[in-house]
């Protein structure tokens, strides 16, 4: 989880620098350590592809639309299947 977390700052800090490309590449670093570290259906997954999914949607000069969208709405299902549909994070994220 510290890992996570550090790689999260790290892309947010690319991501202000402009660094667009690379923060998605530190995004997919942490999708990958997560993926690794927890089940597929897990809050820490959910939040790398919620990463993964804002940046080249609503960031990034010249996006992935169809990659964004598969992202979130992966995110999205995930944190559906583990908190309810009725959780407030779920409506957040």
């Amino acid at each position: 989880p510290l890992t996570l977390a550090i790689l999260y700052c790290v892309g947010q800090i690319q991501c202000v620098r402009g660094n667009h490309v690379d923060s998605l590449k530190t995004y997919m670093t942490a999708l990958s350590l997560a993926r690794s570290a927890f089940e597929e259906k897990s809050l820490e997954v959910a939040a790398c592809l919620n990463c993964i999914g804002v940046l080249p949607a609503f960031i990034m000069p010249i996006g992935d639309d169809e990659t964004a969208l598969d992202a979130l709405l992966t995110s999205l299902n995930g944190r559906q299947k583990l908190q309810g549909e009725e959780h407030i994070e779920v409506g957040t994220n």
